[in-house]
């Protein structure tokens, strides 16, 4: 039968003279369960508040400490936590409990696991609906049986989490002492559901944030342009547009840019490029660079190539350096018309610079605007 909490009573008492002992026994097992659910409530409860005082760290962080406070709360020693992908066909493991990860010998863990070929932990995306597995070794046609070195698993339990009518997460607990039931089930729903509205919110937030960032530098791009053809309007000489060009492209705030670059011309002759802009550039390079052949350097390079150049350090197609010259990276962007060559934009990174698609499309708005500008100019 089922272990019930009895609390015994004894009372003295005189009866026609005889004492006796008067005993009672009253059945508070419901009592108990209520005294250990309001506990397990409260645990809950101060652990999403210590949660949501977490939103500066990342999803990491946030899913290793809820999975810990899910095994607490439910008795085990075990755990995981995987998120689900969009058509709920594959769940990617996020998190390992501690133990699970100690007493785990399997060297190369699986993190991908397609729900068509998971075993018995995958029944509660395929069934949609928590699994309880009290006997984990009990014969059972859905498990897939575990390799050498898995964690040993004497009981399981595992729930899927919902956002609306899709399945967002997994999360499982392993062996508990006593039999898994509908209290644990509550409390680990609640918790990881609890520990998803605040990554939900936290990726709102940066969703919000990345598309402010994409309108601002949208509009600054778009200033930049208006500004240029603006002045490019100025009684002023090529040259000096140049210069006030060059400027304003290396002070966009939101392009990791460093404060040197060039703009170089082709003149009389097809096959050269002459600097005619330039700003912070070494000693040296003024003179090395004031002359550059096609097909030399970096610079040469992409006015002959007519293609954008990235480098992200001095390597062997830097062909002109000097010795002391500092690491750094480059852009150089060909400014084209018809077909033909017209110069170059030459533009310094950090050294270590990660190439990036968003910066090669502004730049390439840019030589597109001072081709126009240079053309008319002319």
């Amino acid at each position: 039968g089922t272990p019930r909490s009895i609390l015994k009573t004894v009372v003295p008492v005189t009866i026609h003279g005889r004492k006796h002992l008067l005993e009672s026994f009253i059945d508070i097992t419901e009592r108990k369960q209520a005294e250990k659910e309001h506990l397990l409530n409260e645990t809950r409860i101060s652990s999403l508040l210590e949660l949501s005082r977490m939103t500066d760290q990342a999803d990491q962080d946030l899913t290793d400490f809820t999975l810990e406070k899910a095994i607490e709360l439910t008795g085990s020693t075990i755990g995981y936590l995987a998120f689900m992908n969009e058509d709920e066909t594959v769940l990617s493991m996020y998190s390992w409990s501690r133990q699970a990860m100690k007493e785990c010998l399997i060297e190369s863990k699986p993190l991908v696991y397609p729900v068509e070929t998971t075993g018995l932990w995958g029944e509660a995306v395929r069934k949609r609906q928590p699994i309880i597995t009290n006997d984990y070794l009990a014969p059972n046609p859905v498990k897939k049986g575990y390799p050498e070195g898995h964690v040993y698993v004497r009981r399981h339990m595992n729930i899927p989490l919902f956002d609306g009518g899709r399945i967002v997460l997994v999360a499982g607990v392993g062996n508990k002492e006593e039999p898994y039931g509908d209290p644990d089930i509550k409390q680990l729903t609640l918790l990881m559901d609890g520990m998803w509205k605040i990554i939900k919110q936290k990726r709102a937030v940066e969703e919000l944030r990345k598309s402010e960032e994409a309108i601002y530098e949208s509009y600054s791009a778009q200033s930049l342009i208006n500004i240029l053809l603006s002045e490019s309007l100025e009684n002023i000489t090529l040259e000096e547009f140049l210069q006030k060009a060059l400027n304003m492209i290396l002070s966009i705030p939101w392009i990791a840019f460093e404060a040197i670059g060039s703009i170089s011309l082709v003149e009389d002759k097809a096959d050269a490029l002459m600097m005619k802009a330039q700003s912070n550039i070494s000693k040296p390079l003024k003179e090395l660079c004031v002359r550059v052949p096609f097909g030399k350097c970096l610079c040469g390079k992409a006015a002959q190539a007519q293609k954008i150049l990235f480098a992200e350090h001095i390597d062997e197609r830097h062909e002109i350096c000097y010795e002391g010259m500092v690491p750094h990276g480059h852009y150089s962007v060909p400014i084209l018309s018809g077909g033909r060559t017209l110069g170059v934009l030459n533009i310094y990174l950090k050294e270590g610079h990660i190439r990036n698609q968003k910066e090669e499309e502004f730049l390439s708005t840019v030589a597109n605007t001072l081709s126009g500008i240079i053309m008319r100019k002319r």
